[in-house]
């Protein structure tokens, strides 16, 4: 046989059952990580402010790049279109003297010699000469200028191209190593917080093992000490009654020393083990036992 009967000690009392202790071990659990996993978040937040800002800055740095490079083409652009001007304009001058010199040496020639002299006519022819080569000369002196001229335009290009490469290479390589630095810390973080969780869940399995290992404590305190008063109460009743009790009559006093017990929990009225005893002890002195013990309301 086994004793029956039991329930929560606030069973029917009208008021609300609170935390368990599953419930409370599980919140002191959350209350102590639960900081840090804050700071956690605050810290990626302010990551991607962080990254924000060093992309801003990329970026300013890379404007103010790209107008100095700007700068530096439209001066070397200014430099090239000047000394193409003055070459020109000394090419043109010299072209001029040579010109002036050439018609001073036909009028010198016909002031000397007349036309139709032959000393005059080989005066001229040299004179002639000596222009065109003088024009030539200074031709292929300007040829070779402006060539110079040209080539500098071509190293000037090429070396705005060469620095506006450089440039964006930097910004893209500046604005990846923000990004990779960004992505490394938050993989960081998000270990970390992998850990922390990890910690906390298994505090919490902890906790809750240890409350279930306390409930189970008190359980079986709990069904020892009903034993106990079952055991305490058969004794006192079969003393009063001078016999020993049947297996059922010891069963109905298990139960009803358990339902007293539990009564008392309650705040209901409970009878106490000398009841008991008494209404043994009537009915051991005339009557049924199991009568007498019903009729009392001890047993069932």
């Amino acid at each position: 046989w086994q004793a029956t009967g039991g329930s929560k000690a606030n069973q029917g009392s009208g008021q609300p059952a609170g935390p368990s202790a599953e419930e409370i071990y599980a919140g002191q659990v959350s209350d102590a990580y639960n900081p840090a996993l804050s700071a956690l978040d605050e810290w990626a937040k302010s990551l991607g402010t962080e990254q924000t800002s060093r992309l801003g800055n990329v970026g300013t740095t890379a404007i103010e790049g790209e107008q100095a490079i700007a700068g530096q083409k439209k001066e070397g652009e200014e430099f090239i279109t000047g000394q193409k001007d003055d070459l020109s304009q000394n090419l043109s001058s010299a072209l001029s003297d040579a010109v002036r010199y050439y018609n001073a040496l036909r009028q010198q020639k016909q002031a000397l010699y007349g036309g139709a002299s032959s000393t005059g006519q080989a005066v001229g022819e040299l004179a002639q000469q000596a222009f065109l080569k003088a024009q030539g000369q200074l031709q292929s002196t300007a040829g070779q200028g402006f060539q110079a001229i040209q080539e500098q335009g071509t190293k000037l290009k090429n070396y705005i191209a060469d620095k506006t490469s450089q440039l964006f290479q930097w910004k893209r390589e500046a604005e990846q190593q923000i990004r990779d630095n960004f992505t490394a810390s938050i993989n960081q973080i998000n270990t970390q917080k992998g850990m922390v969780e990890a910690n906390k869940t298994n505090a919490k399995l902890q906790a809750l093992q240890q409350a279930q290992q306390q409930a189970q404590t008190i359980m079986q305190a709990d069904q020892s000490f009903k034993q106990q008063l079952g055991a305490w109460a058969v004794q006192q009743a079969q003393t009063a009654a001078q016999r020993g009790f049947s297996p059922q009559e010891i069963a109905s006093i298990y139960n009803q020393m358990i339902s007293q017990n539990l009564q008392g929990f309650t705040g209901q009225r409970v009878s106490s083990p000398s009841a008991i005893a008494q209404a043994k002890l009537r009915a051991g002195q005339g009557g049924s036992t199991e009568d007498e013990l019903r009729r009392q309301g001890l047993i069932t």
